[in-house]
């Protein structure tokens, strides 16, 4: 999560500057994202037993699989992707996707609350809020109309 949310943010110093300090900085942050093996440190990614690729919002030896901080690390990859047009962050992008479509049914609690990650299954109203929000963005993002349908699913479990 931190490091979409920097990604995001020297991105945009970028798009305000054009400083190339802060591209340069873009870049070396975007390599954390290609760092998949989870015994070089520092971590914020990794392959699931099932070849997933999760951005993690708390790297530690058992991932939490935090819903909101892997779609935040998504958001800045996107708008690394967005800047540079570089294929290896849309390949990213695509990957991160591929995994939230197949993993977000993971959090729905028909019915109920979403999770908030995938090891506690905590339920909180005001990130069930944020997960429909965010999912929602992501349908605005990628046209994509499981985002979409997914999220009113959600909205419909707790309203």
């Amino acid at each position: 999560m931190a490091q979409g949310l920097v990604l995001e943010l020297v991105v945009r110093l970028n798009n305000v500057t054009h400083n190339p300090r802060y591209l340069k900085a873009a870049d070396k942050i975007f390599q954390s994202f290609k760092n998949v093996n989870r015994d070089l440190y520092p971590w914020v990614v990794y392959l699931t037993p099932d070849k997933y690729y999760w951005i993690e919002e708390y790297p530690m030896d058992v991932p939490d699989n935090v819903l909101n901080g892997f779609i935040f690390g998504l958001f800045g990859l996107y708008e690394f992707w967005r800047l540079t047009k570089d294929p290896e962050a849309k390949f990213y992008i695509d990957a991160s996707l591929t995994t939230l479509q197949d993993k977000l049914p993971l959090f729905r609690n028909p019915g109920g609350i979403s999770y908030y990650c995938l090891k506690h299954h905590h339920q909180d109203p005001l990130y069930h809020s944020l997960h429909i929000n965010l999912i929602r963005f992501l349908y605005k993002m990628t046209g994509e109309q499981f985002f979409k349908d997914f999220a009113d699913s959600l909205y419909a479990d707790y309203h």
